[in-house]
């Protein structure tokens, strides 16, 4: 028996939200590799170029740029200064944890507050949230 899980066991071990984390992170890995492939071919090198300034055989870098290799995170350093691609890291919180961490929106609807206002001034917001200006400005 694989011990591979299906959609529905993962679903079962893991939460349906924690998957919607882990889909978005794996797109966003695919839109990494798929960009590093455009600066390749902007770049104007050959294959041949970055494979011998990389150290890596033609099908090592072919695993390399199209994903299917786990790269360290040097590694793919590495291949951006290659391939003349600029990197930028940013981790944010899961929605799913943060929406979690909101509850219901109903029961959050207090802290929105859907002004155009200026923010120098409170004026319209007391309607809007009082019991959240009351506590600023008493």
């Amino acid at each position: 028996m694989s011990s591979v899980k299906r959609p529905a066991e993962s679903a079962a071990v893991f939460g349906e939200h924690r998957i919607a984390v882990a889909a978005e992170n794996f797109e966003s890995q695919e839109q990494l590799f798929a960009a590093i492939r455009r600066a390749l071919t902007r770049s104007g090198r050959t294959s041949a170029e970055v494979s011998k300034e990389l150290g890596l055989s033609g099908a090592e870098l072919i695993d390399w740029i199209s994903g299917d290799i786990d790269l360290a995170l040097s590694e793919l350093r590495q291949l951006a200064n290659a391939v003349d691609a600029k990197i930028i890291y940013t981790v944010s919180p899961a929605r799913a944890a943060w929406l979690q961490s909101l509850g219901s929106f109903e029961s959050n609807a207090s802290l929105w507050i859907d002004d155009d206002s200026e923010w120098g001034s409170l004026d319209g917001v007391s309607t809007i949230a009082p019991e959240a200006v009351a506590a600023y400005v008493n």
